[in-house]
C-alpha cells in the first residue's frame, strides 16, 4: 500500500484542523508510513485488504444528537453517537477522586500525559500489523477511562457506542481503560448502529491493569455493520485481574482477536465469550496469551489454562 506525499500533506492538515496535538499527528503519520511494510494478521476468511483498510483523513464529522431517542441511552454513563458525545454523566464524587471519563480527542487536549504514555504503546503497538497501524492512523472516535490509585468504583461505568450510519464512513473507535494500583472498576459497553448506510466497525479495547487492580469489562455488540473487527488486549501487572465478558451478537461478519499480556506475577485473566452463529455470516475468533509473570493464570469459557 503506497501512500503519496500529497495524501500525507492533506492528512496532516485535516488533523491540525481537528485540533490534535503535534505528537499525536506525528504518530498518525508514522503509522501511515508503515502500512506498506506490514502484513495483515493471519485470517482464514478475512484476507481482502481493500475491505479491511479504508484510509480516511481525521476530519471532524458531527452527528445530530436529536436523532437518538433519549430512552435508548437511559442508564448509560457516557454515550457517543459517531464522533459526538451526546451524554456524559460521570458522578461528581468520582471526578473529585480523580476519575477521568471522556472521549479520546478531549483527553488528547486535557489529559495529554495520560494519553501519550498509554494509548497504543504499552498494550497494543501500532507496528504489530497492518490493522494496528491503520487503526492508529485513522482513529475517529473513542472513550478514555482513568481510575486513580486506591479508587474502587462500586457502580459500573456504562458506555453506549452508537455508530452513525446516517453518514457514509467507517467507525474506527478505541476504548482505553487505565486502572492504577489497588483500584477497581467495572465497564459495561454496548455497540449498536443508527441509520441505513452499510459501514465497517473497527473497535480496539486496551486495558492497562496496574498492581492489585481489578477490571471487569463486558461488551454487548449488536452491530449491523458489514464487518466488525474487534481487537482487545490487557496488560496486567503484579496480582492484577481482568475479566472479559464478550457477547458478539452482530448481524453480519465478525472478526475478533482476544489477547492478553500477563506480565506480572500472580496476575489472572478470565475470558468468556459467546457469538451468534448462522450460515449467512462469518464469525472468526482468535485468542492468544503471553504469560510472563510467575503463577499467572488464565480461565477461558470456564476452562483453566
Amino acid at each position: 500500500m503506497k501512500i503519496n506525499n500529497e495524501f500525507l500533506e492533506d492528512f496532516e492538515l485535516d488533523a491540525n484542523d481537528h485540533g490534535e496535538p503535534h505528537w499525536f499527528i506525528d504518530r498518525r503519520i508514522s503509522a501511515l508510513k508503515q502500512l506498506d511494510k506490514l502484513d495483515l494478521p493471519v485470517s482464514k476468511y478475512f484476507t481482502n485488504e481493500d475491505i479491511l483498510i479504508k484510509l480516511t483523513s481525521p476530519q471532524r464529522i458531527r452527528s445530530k444528537k436529536n436523532l437518538i431517542d433519549s430512552e435508548k441511552i437511559t442508564g448509560s454513563t457516557i454515550s457517543q453517537f459517531g464522533q459526538t458525545v451526546i451524554k456524559n454523566d460521570l458522578p461528581e464524587e468520582l471526578e473529585a477522586q480523580g476519575v477521568v471519563l471522556t472521549d479520546i480527542f478531549t483527553a488528547l487536549r486535557i489529559h495529554p500525559r495520560l494519553i501519550q504514555k498509554n494509548l497504543m504503546d504499552k498494550v497494543i503497538s501500532p507496528d504489530e500489523d497492518k490493522i494496528t497501524a491503520f487503526h492508529l492512523a485513522c482513529i475517529n472516535s473513542g472513550i478514555f477511562l482513568y481510575v486513580p490509585k486506591d479508587v474502587k468504583l462500586t457502580e459500573p461505568i456504562k458506555i453506549d457506542l452508537i455508530q452513525d450510519d446516517t453518514k457514509k464512513g467507517d467507525l474506527n473507535t478505541h476504548a482505553l481503560i487505565v486502572a492504577e494500583n489497588d483500584s477497581a472498576v467495572t465497564v459495561e459497553q454496548t455497540l449498536s448502529n443508527f441509520g441505513d448506510n452499510q459501514n465497517n466497525t473497527n473497535l480496539f479495547v486496551e486495558v492497562l491493569s496496574r498492581a492489585n487492580a481489578k477490571v471487569n469489562y463486558s461488551l454487548k455488540s449488536e452491530s449491523n455493520s458489514k464487518l466488525v473487527y474487534l481487537r482487545t488486549r490487557a496488560y496486567l501487572s503484579r496480582k492484577a485481574e481482568v475479566d472479559w465478558d464478550m457477547n458478539l451478537a452482530n448481524q453480519k461478519d465478525t472478526w475478533a482477536d482476544f489477547s492478553d499480556n500477563l506480565f506480572g506475577a500472580d496476575s489472572h485473566i478470565n475470558l468468556d465469550w459467546t457469538s451468534n452463529e448462522s450460515v449467512d455470516k462469518i464469525t472468526e475468533i482468535s485468542t492468544s496469551f503471553d504469560k510472563h509473570g510467575m503463577n499467572s493464570s488464565i480461565t477461558m469459557n470456564g476452562q483453566k489454562y
